[in-house]
């Protein structure tokens, strides 16, 4: 049973940017300048995206409104629910992006998503570190969405 419902145009346009190649990926939030060794902002450097910064982006929301913001921050009221906000959708594919720990697949997998084949052998390789997470690509994250989505009229 699909557990990701989201208006078949936007989820198409959002497949597709995640898919795409033309945004940088990054982690923690939405968006975020790129930062030399020494934290130090990279002039003229394009911005980087979580996978939930990316839909926030086909949403025509502007970088500087995303930058440094969480997924659970307040910009979110272009974007479609459930991506917006703090639900369980919007945690496992920020989880995704930032890394996945085996009791977050677990959790996900009770809650019915479904993980391909090819990616489940990289989330589980240490039982002994219950820390060690998986970092997915915007690729594999689009494919999560694809395996997971149902589309709606709105």
């Amino acid at each position: 049973m699909p557990n990701i419902k989201l208006p078949k145009e936007f989820a198409e346009q959002w497949l597709a940017a995640l898919r795409s190649g033309e945004y940088i990926q990054g982690d923690g939030y939405l968006a975020q300048s790129q930062r030399d060794e020494e934290a130090k902002v990279i002039p003229n450097a394009p911005f980087c995206y979580c996978c939930l910064g990316v839909g926030a982006k086909i949403c025509k929301i502007e970088e500087n409104l995303l930058e440094q913001r969480e997924y659970t921050s307040d910009v979110w009221e272009d974007v479609p629910e459930p991506i917006r906000g703090e639900t369980f959708v919007s945690h496992i594919l920020s989880s995704l992006n930032d890394g996945l720990a085996k009791d977050g697949y677990e959790k996900a997998i009770s809650d019915g998503f479904i993980f391909r084949k090819e990616v489940i052998h990289h989330l589980i390789p240490n039982e002994v570190d219950k820390y060690y997470r998986v970092r997915f690509s915007f690729e594999q994250i689009a494919d999560f969405i694809q395996d997971n989505i149902e589309y709606t009229d709105v």
